[in-house]
C-alpha cells in the first residue's frame, strides 16, 4: 500500500523529474507490471481527462514497452487483471482510448510497417483483455 502511495506521488511529479529518474520509473512500472508484481490499476491516479505532456510521454513509454516487449500470453494476463472490475472501468475505457489515440495513431504516422502491424495486433488483444471478464459477466 506504501508503495503504491509512492508510486502515485511519483506520478504527480512527472514533469519536475529529471529524464534519468523519468526513464527509470518507465523501466521499473514496465518491470513489475511484466511480471505481474503490479497491476495495471496502479494507473487509476492518473486522470484521463487532465493529461498534461509529461503524463502522455508516461503513459506511452509504458504501454509501447507493454505491447511490444511482452509475449502474448503475459500480456492477456496484465491487461485482464483490470477487468471485471466496476470500480476500473473509467481506466479500461481511459486505457482503450489512449492505447486508440495515442499509440496507434502515432504508430502509423512514424513507424515501419512491421511495427504499426505489432502494435495493432496487440492493442486488440490488450483491449478484448480488458473486456474479457465484463463480457462474462453479462451473460
Amino acid at each position: 500500500m506504501t508503495f503504491q502511495f509512492c508510486l502515485w506521488d511519483k506520478f504527480k511529479e512527472l514533469a519536475s523529474l529529471s529524464s534519468s529518474s523519468f526513464s527509470n520509473l518507465v523501466q521499473m512500472v514496465t518491470h513489475l507490471l511484466r511480471k505481474n508484481s503490479l497491476s495495471l490499476s496502479i494507473l487509476k491516479a492518473i486522470e484521463f481527462g487532465e493529461l498534461d505532456k509529461p503524463k502522455v510521454k508516461f503513459l506511452k513509454q509504458i504501454l509501447s514497452k507493454l505491447l511490444q516487449q511482452t509475449e502474448p500470453e503475459d500480456l492477456v494476463q496484465v491487461f485482464g487483471r483490470i477487468s471485471g472490475i466496476p470500480k476500473l472501468e473509467m481506466l479500461r475505457e481511459g486505457l482503450k482510448l489512449f492505447i486508440r489515440h495515442f499509440i496507434l495513431r502515432s504508430a502509423q504516422t512514424q513507424g515501419p510497417a512491421e511495427q504499426t502491424t505489432l502494435l495493432t495486433e496487440r492493442a486488440e488483444m490488450a483491449t478484448k483483455a480488458m473486456e474479457a471478464r465484463d463480457a462474462k459477466l453479462k451473460l
